[in-house]
């Protein structure tokens, strides 16, 4: 079961799309990466703070001539470093790493994070729908005791949406938050928008 979770929501450096750019770039087929990457046998040390800084610094190896297998590599390792710094970020990492998500079909990635974190990472057999599984048995096992209030509830309840002003006015994020207020007995605000989670990691406010 989840028990907490944590989403890169400023840089792109961390995430899978950095390597799709860079494979559609080169001509390489996504399902081909991984097995690209581990053939490499010197790869660069390239810059992981962000994916405009690691392009760069791929463009300038493609010049110096480095190999393909290497410059895949060398994103690969530089995605792993930005995802445990930007989204781990200071979290404890236990002795057991499951990694879950269509990413982890590509073993190059794989290696990557097992380099970085130095222990071997358990990859389930079906990894991109791993999750849904889970959510599935979850779902299932509390049927008998779920609290939905069903469609018909759901569709009379009264709601506004509307823009909302964070507080903190020293944020460089200047984020686009959007709040939901849910009327009842009790007012219940949502939040979406707030890079930091500041408001939406919050349930609920009254």
């Amino acid at each position: 079961m989840v028990v907490d979770f944590a989403m890169n929501n400023a840089c792109a450096a961390g995430t899978g799309a950095l390597l799709e750019k860079y494979a559609m770039r080169r001509g390489i087929k996504m399902e081909d990466f991984g097995d690209i990457a581990l053939r490499a046998k010197n790869p660069p040390d390239i810059d992981s703070t962000c994916a405009v800084l690691s392009e760069q610094s791929i463009i300038k190896y493609e010049q110096n001539n480095v190999s393909l297998e290497d410059l895949c590599a060398a994103l690969a390792l530089a995605t792993a470093r930005n995802y445990l710094a930007k989204v781990v970020s200071g979290l404890e990492i236990k002795e057991k790493v499951v990694f879950q998500g269509a990413t982890a079909f590509n073993l190059g990635q794989v290696a990557a994070l097992e380099t970085v974190l130095g222990k071997g990472i358990v990859v389930p057999p079906w990894p991109h729908i791993t999750g849904a599984i889970g959510a599935a048995k979850y779902a299932y096992d509390i049927s008998n005791s779920g609290n939905f209030r069903g469609f018909k509830k759901i569709s009379n309840l009264e709601y506004n949406v509307g823009p909302y002003e964070c507080i903190n006015k020293d944020c460089g994020n200047d984020c686009n938050i959007t709040r939901a207020e849910i009327k009842g007995k009790e007012k219940i605000f949502y939040f979406i928008g707030d890079r930091c989670q500041r408001y939406s990691a919050k349930k609920e406010w009254n």
